[in-house]
């Protein structure tokens, strides 16, 4: 008989968001007010992207799903695809992972949903709260100390440079799109790292870093920027330790 792990499979669901002045709105503000445009209020989505991770019963990871939507993409087509995201976390009773999500991600999304009055979407508008983890919350001592998502990242060892400009097939993506995919994909590890300290196991990390660290490469023509993620000495020691293996 295949004992099973002594912690409860999860999936995760990280998402980051990337907006910009929403011409419209800008256009309905008078003279010097139109000068906001830093305001958040009056922005759109114009990048999301998000990463789908599930555990499995032996403690083997795999990457679902990795993806981003950006400009010319319309905005409803966006908010259309992270209502479907979001709904894999509820179905699979999952958690939705973000870095400074509680005050920028989650009520743009519920702001810029009922601009299009998309009130009926479940993922977007869910009859239940969703469950949520903040990692910044965790990342630094609270209001006023928040670190950066780079200097959270730094702290554990591992660089996050959202400023690349990579060659190569990549290159197809806007700045705005790499720049989502590589805040998600940092936030998931972050997560990842909060989850092993949670359980005291190391091995969730091993595995599941090198999981998503394989998917990258795997898939690193068209996105080269995303290959700094599997570069590690820790993950590449933890590797080895674990040899990558499903827990039995």
């Amino acid at each position: 008989m295949t004992e099973s792990i002594r912690h409860m499979p999860i999936t995760l669901v990280a998402l980051d968001l990337e907006t910009a002045p929403d011409p419209q709105a800008v256009d309905m503000l008078a003279g010097g007010e139109r000068a906001a445009t830093r305001n958040v209020a009056i922005h759109h989505i114009s990048a999301a992207a998000w990463l789908v991770m599930s555990e499995g019963p032996r403690g083997d990871w795999s990457v679902v799903e990795l993806d981003s939507l950006g400009t010319p993409t319309d905005e409803f087509d966006i908010l259309l695809s992270l209502n479907r995201v979001l709904q894999i976390a509820i179905d699979g009773s999952g958690e939705v992972v973000t870095y400074n999500g509680s005050r920028h991600d989650f009520p743009v999304i519920r702001r810029r949903a009922a601009r299009h009055w998309m009130f009926e979407l479940d993922g977007l508008f869910p009859a239940e709260p969703i469950r949520h983890r903040d990692v910044m919350k965790s990342s630094g001592l609270g209001i006023g100390d928040w670190p950066k998502l780079r200097e959270a990242c730094a702290g554990l060892g591992f660089t996050c440079e959202a400023e690349q400009d990579p060659i190569g097939a990549g290159k197809t993506l806007i700045p705005r799109r790499r720049k989502a995919e590589v805040d998600t994909v940092a936030t998931m590890i972050l997560r990842l790292h909060e989850l092993a300290a949670e359980r005291r196991d190391a091995a969730t990390l091993a595995h599941s870093w090198s999981a998503l660290a394989n998917y990258i490469r795997r898939h690193s023509a068209a996105r080269p920027h995303l290959v700094q993620f599997t570069t590690s000495p820790d993950l590449e020691a933890a590797a080895n330790r674990f040899g990558h293996r499903p827990r039995k």
